[in-house]
């Protein structure tokens, strides 16, 4: 499905609002805005869409690989996971993704993409998980066209070893973009009073590889022993091109995979297209 081309802005906000937005104009001030909307992101906003609520069941595939055979560690059997597609999703009906719009945020299925409209300010996070049962564990590579609608100063991009809802929102690794070219790669435990942790480089990353006009293709791999606290790889791609890597060393369990946006001083709206999710 051809995911559309951002139209013109559709967020309106204060004078204030409207004033702070014009102090990011070019990269080393917007990264410096990354790096502040990343220390404002605490779990009280778990009252996004990341929290309790959550639908459950979606769209899964097969696995590619037909590999049936099992090996032996004492009297327990242990299967191989299958490698191939987990989660193939293109948005043509609506399924049982999350629909909602309330007065702080709208997610839902338009128009054959999901879209997420955060419409409260200040370094809101909000994700919507892969309404899915498929079994996440293993090394899993997962991506989605993303374009920002709003030409706003935001961040979005796409989750894996999403965990199971709690106080805090769900505990996440997050690989994220904005459309001036930087990048962030994070960890986000949903602890009330803890803002995400960054496991890339101090300052944002940069790369060409971002289109301004979008639409992005971001993918994010989780590499790594699906217990808690084993170490785990994170690779970050934008329209094909790796632009980071970085290894957590105690990192968090399997999980589920899911949508990310975060505004910043304005409203953001992003649209999503062609999720998938892969078993490497």
């Amino acid at each position: 499905m051809t995911i559309r081309k951002p139209t013109a802005d559709k967020t309106d906000c204060d004078g204030g609002r409207r004033q702070a937005i014009r102090l990011w104009p070019g990269r080393r001030t917007a990264a410096v805005a990354l790096v502040a909307a990343s220390l404002i992101v605490l779990a009280g906003c778990s009252q996004s869409g990341d929290g309790p609520g959550q639908t459950g069941l979606g769209t899964t595939l097969p696995p590619a690989d037909t590999t049936t055979s099992t090996s032996v560690v004492g009297t327990v059997p242990i299967t191989p996971l299958r490698r191939g597609p987990v989660v193939d999703e293109d948005f043509s009906q609506r399924g049982q993704w999350e629909q909602k719009d309330d007065e702080q945020v709208a997610m839902g299925t338009v128009d054959g993409e999901y879209r997420i409209l955060v419409k409260r300010t200040g370094g809101q996070l909000w994700m919507a998980p892969a309404p899915t049962t498929a079994p996440q564990g293993g090394d899993i590579r997962v991506e989605a066209d993303a374009v920002a609608v709003s030409k706003v100063f935001g961040t979005f991009g796409v989750s894996c070893r999403v965990g199971a809802p709690g106080p805090g929102g769900r505990p996440r690794y997050l690989g994220v973009i904005a459309t001036n070219g930087l990048w962030r790669i994070w960890r986000y435990d949903a602890r009330p009073g803890e803002p995400v942790k960054n496991l890339g480089p101090p300052t944002p990353g940069f790369t060409p590889a971002i289109s301004a006009a979008g639409p992005n293709r971001v993918a994010l791999e989780c590499l790594g022993r699906d217990d808690p606290g084993a170490p785990v790889t994170l690779r970050l791609y934008v329209n094909d091109v790796k632009v980071a890597e970085v290894t957590d060393a105690e990192g968090l369990p399997a999980g589920t995979v899911g949508l990310t946006v975060m505004s910043n001083a304005e409203p953001i709206e992003v649209r999503f297209d062609n999720l998938r999710a892969t078993r490497l």
